[in-house]
């Protein structure tokens, strides 16, 4: 079994006036595929925030291996008036190489020549979608779906 490529060993986080959770034990390990189900409210975001490093947790170790990144799919990110998803994907400081992001799109089946206007997470939402993913090269995403992402910073592959 591969060694996991962001863990969270006894995660617990206080919110109001009990525990979110406690004693939570993550890892991720690249070609994992994981579903984060539950009821508006319950949490979801707010560990993927943990997971991500944006909230500090009152319990638990977080780990990541070296050159991974974890960052967040906004679930409205402002598209603005780029014409394609490819303009958008590379668009920013922090984009991916063109090549890096054409060979991600491929291999989880995204046409990046469609109008943002077109572009769905699944909803219908053109803001709610996994392109984002590529855009920032993303470890872990948050849509309305909740979904994980796993890209390696600097291959330019998907591995899980």
């Amino acid at each position: 079994m591969a060694a996991a490529t962001l863990s969270y060993e006894d995660l617990g986080l206080v919110q109001g006036e009990g525990w979110l959770f406690r004693h939570l034990d993550v890892h991720i390990r690249p070609r994992d595929r994981l579903a984060l189900i539950g009821r508006n409210g319950a949490g979801k975001t707010t560990l993927l925030k943990c997971l991500a490093g944006l909230i500090d947790t009152d319990e638990g170790k977080r780990t990541i291996v070296p050159g991974s990144r974890v960052a967040l799919l906004e679930q409205d990110p402002d598209m603005g008036d780029h014409a394609t998803l490819f303009d958008w994907v590379l668009d920013g400081s922090d984009a991916p190489e063109t090549h890096e992001a054409a060979a991600i799109a491929d291999q989880i089946g995204l046409d990046l020549s469609r109008p943002v206007a077109t572009a769905s997470g699944g909803s219908g939402d053109a803001r709610r979608s996994p392109e984002r993913s590529l855009r920032s090269r993303t470890f872990c995403s948050s849509t309305s779906r909740p979904t994980i992402w796993t890209f390696p910073e600097s291959s330019g592959s998907k591995t899980g």
